[in-house]
């Protein structure tokens, strides 16, 4: 189990990706029960000490005196399970069919014999609850057994050769459909086994429920032989066909619940792709159901063909970047983008604009889009101008029209190989404040980027453009050049130069630069800096957000220019306070901040500073790269004065 368990972990595309698979044999892991209903003993051999986990055990939940005639047929149904699993060969699994079949005439019987029998309301409900489990996974043995096979993928515009289609197989399609679409669905059935099995029907179903106009022949035939059915169906999507995305949402990160927007999938993990096919066999008196998502197919160079479920989606979507930051308050203008996402199934053309608050303009009014093909993507910038700018929050809209209709709204798809994809939907919305903020002319910043953050986009607010350092920078570039560097979360994890070429960081501090290093994980506890320090195997967190924060030097050239730094920095965070606080730290080091979780002790690591040769080395367990991506204005005034710390006057 840990085998299996450490690979999975190992799947993981962020934070270092899991860790080394023990090789063969057994191996301990201890547990302690908190409780249990079931008898036994102090030490258990298993968990399952006193719980009857076979088939026999279903006769446990019916617990009155009437309930002979299910152990009698829970005892028929377990010997065809024995006889099955006795009988069984690999090179002929059709072999224990018919004893597969009868268990699912036992289960079923049994069934309706609980149904019509004295047991109580609950006894009846729990026990149906595991025979129906057990009916389907009758019904899956025996797809298996039989070698059942249902292919369901979107046909495409224009059907290929049929000897082209022999070498490469099934031609692109498109991933997403949008309402009013029409559009056509091959399902491709077949029996492997020699086995005859008669297949009764074949359909395509809608998730939604709603009427997808979906037609095509039905089909009652005989199978055998790796002898294929090919069916076709065509249908067009419901003009209010429901966007193919989570049925729960939240309206910010700082929202600590989801909200419920179809409470008919609640208790799964998400909700269904919006068509399946369904082949409906019968062998011997036993109906067999098996199933596909419809699936488009996209031929990738290096992966070759990639079928991914087909989902619904608007005809543009529209998304818009920043989704939230701020404006100087002595700031004239500022640059968003949007970008606008065709879906329509030929050329189209629109046009985009902003919602503005009142008095503010931007230029040009509108802009015109224009798209050719399915899946083309353009960008419209705005240069934006703000009227009456205050300490206040403002929002701004996206608007595409596209014919007749305004569409406010764009996804971004999640996954990867391995993981299924899924489509994430925001509104088109940016969320500024006008902030007192102040930053130093003239800046040089260097950014050496670790696991991924978004604190380059967000310096953009400031007017700070970054310069992204790659690994031959860091090993011969003159880093001189750059007033300040900083390196994004998980730098020393994520590049391994950094470890190699480390002196060179120290020596461009040495020199007069200042070095700021975001929080790390623990490949950063090897004394990385100036001076000794210690993370420890399990660095400190303090993730109340609204925690108390302490300034312990209010002199110190951090908090004093260009924006003079107060308690009132720390309001309106958001998530978390840090990650990965220092445990210890040479007296070299100062200590800036102090915070803690309730029950904790207060935390002191979080950022320290420390004067080496002429330039300044920081640490910084805070979240700036939560609270400068969400517009916290007070994390913009203190990470401005950190990246300003180059010609601060104060600094001697």
């Amino acid at each position: 189990y840990v085998q299996i368990a450490r690979e999975g972990l190992g799947f993981q595309k962020s934070q270092t990706g899991g860790g080394m698979i023990p090789k063969a044999g057994a191996l301990s892991t201890s547990y302690h029960r908190y409780g249990s209903v079931a008898p036994a003993e102090e030490k258990e051999k298993s968990f399952f000490d006193g719980i009857d986990i076979s088939l026999m055990g279903i006769a446990m939940l019916a617990k009155g005196s009437d309930h002979d005639f299910l152990v009698d047929g829970l005892k028929r149904v377990n010997g065809l399970v024995e006889t099955a699993m006795a009988d069984f060969s690999a090179a002929h699994p059709e072999n224990v069919a018919p004893q597969l079949a009868q268990g699912y005439k036992e289960t079923q019987k049994l069934i309706n014999e609980v149904r019509d029998s004295k047991l109580s309301t609950d006894e009846k409900y729990n026990v149906t609850f595991e025979l129906e489990t057990k009916k389907a996974q009758f019904n899956n043995a025996l797809s298996e057994a039989l070698g059942l096979s249902v292919a369901a993928t979107m046909a495409p515009e224009k059907e290929p050769n049929p000897l082209w289609a022999m070498f490469i197989g099934d031609p692109d399609t498109t991933r997403v459909v949008i309402p009013g679409q029409k559009l056509g669905v091959k399902v491709h059935v077949v029996s492997q086994s020699s086995v005859a099995v008669s297949l009764k029907n074949v359909e395509v179903k809608a998730a939604d429920g709603k009427d997808w106009e979906i037609k095509g022949p039905s089909s009652a035939q005989s199978l055998a032989d790796d002898k294929p059915v090919d069916v076709r169906f065509d249908m067009t999507v419901p003009k209010d066909a429901t966007f193919t995305q989570p049925y729960f949402t939240r309206p910010n990160i700082e929202q600590s619940y989801y909200d419920i927007s179809d409470d008919t999938y609640l208790n799964h993990p998400l909700s269904p792709y919006p068509l399946a096919a369904w082949a409906q066999f019968e062998f011997q008196g036993v109906p067999v159901r098996v199933g596909e998502v419809v699936q488009s197919i996209n031929r990738v160079n290096g992966l070759g063909v990639v079928s991914e479920p087909l989902v619904v989606g608007p005809a543009i979507s529209v998304t818009i970047n920043p989704r939230a930051g701020i404006v100087p308050l002595s700031g004239k203008d500022f640059v968003v983008t949007t970008a606008i996402r065709s879906n329509v199934k030929g050329p189209a053309k629109g046009t985009v604009k902003l919602d503005l608050p009142a008095g503010w303009k931007s230029s040009p009014a509108s802009a015109e889009f224009s798209s050719v093909n399915d899946g083309d993507e353009q960008f419209a910038t705005f240069q934006v101008a703000p009227a009456n700018l205050a300490e206040k929050s403002y929002q701004l809209t996206a608007v595409v029209e596209y014919a007749g209709e305004q569409y406010k709204q764009g996804y971004e798809v999640t996954g990867y190989p391995g993981l299924r994809p899924d489509y994430l939907y925001r509104p088109a919305v940016l969320r500024v404040s006008g902030v007192d903020v102040k930053v130093a002319d003239g800046l040089a910043v260097g950014y050496i980027t670790g696991s991924g953050d978004d604190v380059p986009a967000s310096l953009e607010n400031l007017g700070v453009h970054v310069t992204f350092l790659a690994p031959s920078d860091i090993a011969s570039a003159d880093l001189s050049r750059y007033s300040s560097i900083v390196l994004g979360v998980r730098a020393y994890a994520a590049r391994d130069e950094l470890k190699t070429y480390n002196s060179r960081l120290l020596d461009y501090v040495k020199n007069g630069g200042v070095l700021i290093v975001q929080y790390n994980t623990p490949e950063f506890d090897h004394n990385f800096g100036p001076y000794p320090y210690e993370m420890g195997s399990n660095p400190e967190e303090v993730t109340d957000e609204a925690s108390k924060i302490d300034i312990l030097d209010p002199k110190n050239p951090v908090f004093l220019w260009p924006n003079q730094i107060t308690s009132r920095e720390f309001e309106g965070w958001v998530e978390e306070r840090g990650s990965k606080f220092l445990k210890s730290w040479d007296t070299h080091y100062e200590a800036l901040l102090s915070t803690a979780d309730e029950g904790q002790e207060p935390q002191k690591g979080g950022l320290l500073y420390a004067r080496y040769g002429k330039g300044v080395y920081i640490y910084n367990a805070y979240a700036f790269y939560r609270q400068l991506p969400e517009g916290v204005p007070g994390a913009f005034r203190l990470f401005a004065n950190l990246i300003s710390l180059p010609k601060n006057p104060n600094l001697k």
